[in-house]
C-alpha cells in the first residue's frame, strides 16, 4: 500500500505496526498538463453523496461516480511507483459497491467500464488498479492507491 493509505489502515486497525512499501511513495494521481483536479496526489478521500431511503442502490452516488469517472479520465494521470507518468484510462479504474442492484445500475450508467464494475463478494477478480472508488453501505468514498483488495 501506498504509505499514505498505510498509515492510516496502520493507526486504525493494527496499533501503528504495519509499515509501508517505501518503493510506492511516488504513486500518486497528478493533473494532465493544463487541467485543475480536484483528485490529485495520494491517499484516501471522501465524497459526500447526500439522499435518504435508498438501500441496494443510489442514483445519487451513481450520478457522483460518473462524474468522478468523466473529470478522472478526462484530466488525470498516474504516476507510478518508478515516478513514470502515463494518462489515466478506464483499465486503471476498479469500482466496487456492496450491492448487485448498484454495480447493475452503474454498469448501465457506465457501460464502457462493465467490466472494471462489481462487488467485493464478486472479488472483481482483476488486477488492483491505481485508483478504486469505493462504495461502503450506502455511502461514497473515493480511495486513491493499490490496494491488495477492496472490501
Amino acid at each position: 500500500m501506498h504509505p499514505d493509505i498505510a498509515r492510516f489502515t496502520s493507526e486504525i486497525y493494527y496499533e501503528g505496526k504495519v509499515a509501508a512499501r517505501p518503493e510506492l511513495v511516488h504513486q500518486a494521481l497528478v493533473p494532465l498538463q493544463g487541467n485543475a483536479l480536484r483528485f490529485s496526489g495520494s491517499g484516501l478521500r471522501y465524497v459526500a453523496v447526500p439522499h435518504t431511503g435508498n438501500q441496494a442502490k443510489s442514483l445519487e452516488e451513481i450520478a457522483a461516480i460518473a462524474e468522478i469517472v468523466g473529470e478522472l479520465l478526462g484530466a488525470a494521470s498516474w504516476r507510478n511507483k518508478e515516478n513514470e507518468v502515463s494518462q489515466l484510462t478506464e483499465q486503471d479504474l476498479l469500482i466496487v459497491v456492496p450491492y448487485n442492484a448498484q454495480v447493475a445500475a452503474l454498469i448501465e450508467a457506465l457501460p464502457e467500464l462493465k467490466d472494471r464494475i462489481g462487488t467485493a463478494r464478486d472479488g472483481v477478480s482483476l488486477q488492483p488498479p491505481p485508483l478504486q472508488r469505493r462504495n461502503v453501505a450506502g455511502e461514497s468514498g473515493v480511495y486513491f492507491g493499490r490496494q491488495s483488495c477492496a472490501v
